[in-house]
């Protein structure tokens, strides 16, 4: 154990390294690259490589077949950060760096299980599951990684659903502190143009101040959707962003809002977007992004296996839970296909 925990934290420290952020394609593909000459030099399973819009992923199943009865998905791409972010150290007995959780620590751990599934004794059977995944051998599971969950998961993940790729259980390695979670928010980004009207500032009774009236419209929309003073189960509304005015001196004429809703099953998409039309009237509302809920039951048969066997590890009950942040695993959900963090 101690040798394939070491071997964990070096693919770790080497994963973190690349600078594997939307804006280094050259770096997503570096990335990837490590990780497929791994699986290829040290695994039986059958490689395949996509690029869509210059987001890479990769694919590692039993043969030429899509299908699996379980996946094991991890995302290589990061979000921004400081070059020292991107050189690993050991502090405390913890790795520190940027994507050390959030997942390369993780997708270092699934290379190693794809390595130790491969060492599993009777290749024979191997091979045989290799043109068989319904025969002997080694377990009907397959790999995913990909470089783009951070920006919206559309280039690698649902690609690869709308490809074929299909199964009956899928895992996303996300950090969970070893909870398990079946179901999270959905999403909706809405991007607001309130329009006013300019004046001088010293004059701000012949005008009409857009970002004054952003400003009484987000009010009653708050009203619908108020921020929880702690964590709570329900619908929330952020305020990402608001742009707008060019001077000390003038009426501001028109601004933007960057609304990020995260909604609960009970409040539809429709219902939220007619209400926010309503408390910015004679605005432009605009659809940014909507991505649905996971929803995965607690009682699915799958997700009770999966805290058996994490309580057989841990020796203590994991706790199962929701979650308030996406992940890929909502695509797999969408169809039907039950999905946990």
């Amino acid at each position: 154990m101690v040798e394939k925990t070491e071997e964990i934290i070096a693919l770790a420290r080497r994963l973190i390294e690349f600078e594997s952020v939307e804006s280094r394609p050259d770096q997503l593909k570096a990335v990837i690259g490590l990780v497929e000459d791994y699986l290829r030099k040290n695994t039986t399973f059958n490689i395949r490589r996509f690029e869509v819009n210059g987001k890479l992923s990769l694919v590692a199943t039993l043969g030429k077949t899509k299908t699996a009865e379980v996946f094991f998905h991890d995302h290589l791409d990061v979000v921004p950060g400081t070059p020292s972010q991107f050189k690993p150290f050991i502090k405390n007995n913890k790795l520190f760096g940027r994507g050390a959780s959030d997942t390369k620590g993780n997708g270092a751990a699934l290379m190693v299980l794809a390595k130790e599934l491969s060492n599993l004794p009777d290749p024979g059977s191997r091979r045989r599951r290799n043109s068989d995944p319904g025969s002997s051998g080694l377990p009907n599971v397959g790999f995913m990684f990909t470089t783009d969950e951070e920006i919206s998961g559309h280039n690698g993940t649902k690609f690869l659903l709308e490809k074929g790729y299909r199964c009956r259980f899928f895992v996303t390695a996300e950090p969970t502190s070893f909870s398990i979670v079946p179901a999270h928010k959905g999403i909706l980004w809405l991007s607001i143009k309130v329009k006013g009207k300019s004046a001088h500032g010293s004059r701000p009774w012949d005008g009409d101040n857009a970002a004054l009236k952003a400003y009484q419209s987000l009010t009653k929309f708050y009203k619908f959707y108020p921020i929880p003073r702690k964590e709570a189960w329900q619908t929330t509304v952020n305020l990402g962003g608001i742009s707008g005015g060019d001077a000390f001196n003038k009426v501001i004429s028109e601004c933007t809002l960057k609304v990020d809703i995260r909604y609960i099953e009970k409040d539809k998409p429709a219902v939220i977007l007619d209400r926010a039309k309503k408390c910015f009237p004679g605005s432009e509302v605009e659809v940014v992004e909507e991505e649905s809920a996971m929803k995965t039951p607690f009682d699915d048969s799958y997700v009770l296996r999966l805290a058996r066997v994490t309580r057989e590890v841990l020796g203590s009950d994991p706790k199962v839970r929701r979650g308030h942040g996406a992940c890929d695993g909502r695509f797999y959900s969408s169809v039907g296909i039950s999905a946990v963090q």
